[in-house]
């Protein structure tokens, strides 16, 4: 077994796959809240046109799930810096979303 303080942790990757989590996470709670429909999608749609990052997602007809593409290059920074969660939910829950 390796000891931990000898493990040298890829920065960049673990920032990057948090990103993914923390993106997985919030949709999944909208989902869990029965909240996500077609004007959920045109919510966050418009917010990525907003924010000028490249999105795409849709509903999987078979499993009834909802699938997206990643982001790419720096998105994942500016999604996680700005989109604005507040328009899902409570600002006392955003603010704690944004402090993950």
């Amino acid at each position: 077994m390796i000891l931990i303080d000898h493990i040298i942790f890829d920065k960049l990757h673990v920032l990057l796959q948090i990103t993914d989590q923390l993106w997985e996470l919030m949709l999944t709670e909208i989902q869990v809240h029965g909240l996500f429909n077609d004007l959920t999608w045109k919510i966050i749609m418009d917010e990525m046109q907003h924010l000028k990052v490249s999105f795409y997602f849709w509903k999987n007809e078979k499993s009834h799930i909802w699938k997206y593409i990643s982001f790419m290059e720096n998105n994942k920074e500016i999604v996680l810096r700005f989109f604005n969660l507040k328009l899902f939910f409570k600002p006392s829950h955003a603010q704690l979303i944004w402090k993950l």
